[in-house]
């Protein structure tokens, strides 16, 4: 009681894959990287010494895992062959074995109840083990949040969730939607220039760039600690707050308390979302020469936010991978980061044998 009947069944989902996957090795892999495999599995010969004949080996020897995210689906989906996307959600399924990590919004709501728990020094199963579930559901999540399920049985709520998590993914997603947001995101590099450019004197320092992205970020995420305190009141009650889920619930003091923690750094590395995406924006902005150009910068970010806390290894392109290690991410995180394909290679052939 006290969260919707998908973040229950998602939860002990979680749970069980955890308990499959905690002794792999887990990889993130940006889309250039998936890409790259798709090319490799085109050609006529590509050789045991190829990048994605080593990922599979090492899959079947039940050494590594490929999990992908929501964000990596959307971006498969901005392909418009039809066939590239089929044998791309191919390698994808036999990588990932189906595993998804869930959404930015889901890791925010779940990272902030374990910090609280935390502060209350309650037991409460670290983010690692719940960020786990099929894509079908991570990708669907906010129709299944919505639905009611109040008509049914937990074990007929069950089912229906255990049908939906098993589609293939080249089945999810009728073609029509394919030109809709998010599959079609990009961001907006002239605003994105234009503000840099305007506020580039505002902030002096990289603690002070950084605290300012930190706050914008807390303000909007302001509402769901609303809601994580509202589901925390109602699971420890068994009742609803006078007034329902409608009020407030302490989420902007929340969000003011997280900020001076950020700003006095007594964190360390909980809240791993805030603290990585503040990081890289800071580093764009701090990079007076940096223009933006291709529109992904954010899809780059939510990568890295996704990948550091939750995987061992993050393969991703260069100045991502140059801006986390300089800022020390991959270190706080304990993510190796890689860029350079001989790179990748040395890492999956250390583990072959």
């Amino acid at each position: 009681m006290g969260v919707p009947p998908i973040d229950r069944y998602m939860w002990g989902c979680s749970l069980k894959i955890w308990e499959k996957i905690k002794d792999l090795k887990l990889v993130y892999l940006d889309l250039n990287f998936w890409l790259r495999l798709r090319d490799e599995a085109a050609t006529v010969a590509g050789g045991k010494s190829s990048m994605l004949d080593l990922m599979s080996a090492l899959v079947e020897k039940q050494k590594f895992l490929f999990p992908i995210s929501d964000i990596i689906y959307y971006e498969v989906l901005k392909q418009h062959d039809e066939s590239s996307r089929e044998k791309t959600f191919e390698i994808i399924d036999k990588l990932s074995g189906g595993v998804a990590l869930i959404s930015d919004k889901n890791r925010i709501k779940l990272e902030f109840r374990y910090w609280v728990e935390t502060l209350q020094n309650n037991e409460f199963p670290e983010p690692k083990k719940l960020v786990w579930g099929k894509l079908p559901l991570v990708v669907n999540y906010a129709s299944f949040e919505a639905f009611d399920f109040s008509e049914g049985t937990e074990d007929m709520q069950n089912i229906v969730l255990d049908i939906m998590a098993e589609i293939p993914l080249n089945e999810l997603t009728p073609a029509v939607y394919l030109r809709q947001h998010p599959f079609s995101f990009k961001d907006n590099v002239e605003e994105f220039n234009r503000n840099k450019k305007l506020y580039e004197e505002q902030n002096k320092t990289f603690d002070q760039l950084f605290l300012s992205e930190v706050g914008g970020m807390l303000d909007e995420a302001s509402t769901l600690f609303d809601i994580v305190m509202y589901e925390k009141i109602l699971t420890e009650t068994g009742h609803s707050p006078v007034g329902g889920k409608d009020q407030s619930f302490g989420g902007k003091d929340f969000a003011g308390l997280i900020y001076q923690c950020f700003k006095k750094k007594k964190l360390g590395n909980h809240l791993p979302f805030f603290k990585i995406c503040a990081d890289i924006y800071s580093s764009f902005r701090r990079n007076k020469d940096r223009i933006y150009k291709d529109g992904n910068d954010t899809l780059d970010v939510m990568h890295a936010a996704g990948a550091l806390p939750y995987f061992d290894y993050f393969f991703t392109e260069r100045e991502l991978s140059t801006i986390i290690d300089q800022r020390g991410l991959n270190k706080l995180y304990n993510c190796t980061v890689a860029s350079k394909p001989d790179d990748v290679m040395n890492i999956l052939m250390r583990y072959l044998n």
